[in-house]
């Protein structure tokens, strides 16, 4: 019922103040207020005069500019929490994250958040430090045009951010770079939490369970220091470090791109120097237990770079020599053994690019190379800059374009055939027998070209002729030959005409001793 519906029926005395005051659900005392100000100020008094005054402890609206105004001109993208770190940090603003944050959304400078979905139990973290690292990696357009890997390696129990850094692609060397970063800062850890990566583990079927009988270089690493490895089969597994991944996508580009970082050594300097302290102070967390895990790396007899690199086996070749990614390592001459011929050895691999040779526990000879850790593999990471060119020129680009190339580079055979099919401008042959076909119908036609002019009769002209025409085709397929070999079209053909005069004279040779002979 309405106020002056009540009112009406309590002046004709049809109703009480009490029964009036019960139909509109209000205090006798409150409706008697409301009929004096009604009496006195007619529809007017009914209003909220607190409505029409500003709050006590409103901000003024002074402030109030000043805050959007620092956003608008300094922080634009950032989220009401990474804003609001600024703001407390180098501005020194004495204002809660809430009123903050509600002050931005009702500006219309920042968007309310969605809303979380159903209901789901959170894993609840290692008691220790030390107990479980994660480690990861993201690959995201960190700088304006930049798109590299981000490989983090985390502590479940603390969140804290023991390594990071950034890498053009993420593989065997980076991962074993974070846990050296790690096994050096802290110590040995108790277990560590992966995806399927290639580099981590071995599935025999795209998308099954991993192999822990035969292990990956890292896998084998691991093993060796007594870690255990756990993989994790669905991104939401691995909710806190995809969860720490959404974090930094959000603040780290714009953290590079307020420090002016244009390049991957100077992100990475910035990384570990500025971002990575104040990050960890921000997002870390206290553990259930003060006691770590973690247990002191002390060097025994093997050092932790022997661990941490790529081991492969080989056998001697007879000059006391190894081959190892098409180099030929000498093994120098020693006291103890006369010949390694036909010997068993390891030959390691370091981060840093050494390579060493062992002979059982003992190191027989070290290579030292300009190569480190960034380098290794630029031939792949080349490969994958012109797959990447490719579909560039096709038209892609964003996430479409960086989602192609991943799903192409992931497989080695397809990677090669697409390569072969785009860059070469070659395709496989669809049937042995139509290839063998084509090979058999080409040799008849090459052999009839020099054969011709005989069938004129005109005698040591027609020999002329026929060698005419066998240099000049000779010549047109060397030419031919340089759409896919890229060389000088006179030198190809030059060098085809070369090897037929000397083909020739050869087979003239052989013809006049059988002659003889016989």
């Amino acid at each position: 019922m309405k106020f002056k519906e009540a009112y009406e029926l309590r002046s004709e005395k049809r109703i009480t103040v009490e029964e009036a005051a019960r139909m509109l659900c209000m205090s006798e005392r409150n409706l008697r207020r409301y009929i004096e100000r009604y009496e006195e100020e007619d529809i007017d008094g009914l209003n909220d005069k607190r409505l029409a005054r500003a709050a006590h402890n409103a901000a003024p609206v002074d402030e109030v500019f000043r805050l959007t105004e620092l956003y608008r001109k300094d922080y634009v993208g950032y989220s009401s929490s990474h804003f609001y770190d600024k703001y407390k940090q180098r501005h020194k603003g004495s204002r809660s994250y809430n009123w903050v944050r509600l002050t931005l959304q009702k500006k219309g400078i920042i968007n309310k958040s969605k809303k979380k979905g159903s209901h789901k139990r959170k894993r609840p973290r290692q008691p220790m430090s030390g107990m479980m690292i994660h480690q990861d990696a993201s690959t995201h357009q960190w700088i304006e045009g930049g798109y590299w890997d981000l490989v983090v390696t985390m502590d479940d129990a603390t969140n804290e951010i023991y390594s990071a850094f950034f890498v053009e692609q993420e593989g065997t060397w980076s991962s074993f770079y974070g846990v050296k970063e790690v096994i050096e800062k802290k110590g040995l850890f108790c277990s560590f939490y992966t995806d399927r990566g290639k580099h981590y583990w071995i599935t025999d079927k795209a998308g099954g369970k991993v192999n822990k009988i035969v292990l990956t270089q890292f896998g084998r690493a691991m093993k060796q220091l007594g870690i255990e490895m756990i993989p994790a089969y669905s991104p939401e597994a691995r909710g806190r470090s995809e969860r720490m991944f959404g974090t930094l996508q959000k603040r780290l580009p714009l953290e590079l791109k307020s420090a002016g970082i244009t390049n991957i050594s100077d992100a990475n300097q910035f990384l570990k120097h500025k971002f990575l302290p104040e990050f960890n102070k921000r997002f870390c967390v206290v553990p259930q237990l003060a006691q770590s895990a973690f247990i002191p790396w002390v060097p025994g007899s093997i050092s932790l770079d022997n661990i941490l690199c790529i081991q492969d086996q080989r056998i001697v070749n007879n000059d006391n020599t190894v081959s190892y990614k098409g180099k030929i390592l000498q093994i120098p001459a020693d006291k103890y053994r006369y010949s390694y011929r036909k010997a068993k050895v390891k030959v390691h691999e370091y981060l840093d690019g050494k390579i060493a040779i062992f002979h059982g526990p003992r190191k027989l000879v070290e290579f030292a190379t300009d190569t480190n850790v960034t380098t290794i593999g630029k031939k792949e990471t080349e490969e994958k800059q012109e797959v990447k060119d490719i579909f560039i020129e096709m038209g892609l680009d964003g996430d479409v374009l960086n989602t192609c190339v991943e799903k192409i580079t992931r497989n080695k055979d397809i990677w090669l055939k697409f390569l072969i099919k785009n860059e070469l401008g070659l395709d496989e042959s669809e049937s042995p027998l139509i290839g063998a076909i084509i090979t058999f119908l080409a040799f008849i036609l090459g052999s009839l070209i020099p054969q011709l002019p005989y069938y004129l009769n005109l005698g040591m002209i027609s020999l002329v002729i026929s060698s005419i025409l066998s240099l000049s085709s000779l010549f047109v397929v060397g030419t031919l030959k340089t759409k896919i070999t890229g060389e000088s079209r006179i030198k190809s053909g030059l060098e085809m005409v070369t090897i037929g005069i000397i083909a020739f004279i050869a087979s003239y040779g052989i013809g006049i001793l059988f002659e003889q002979l016989l």
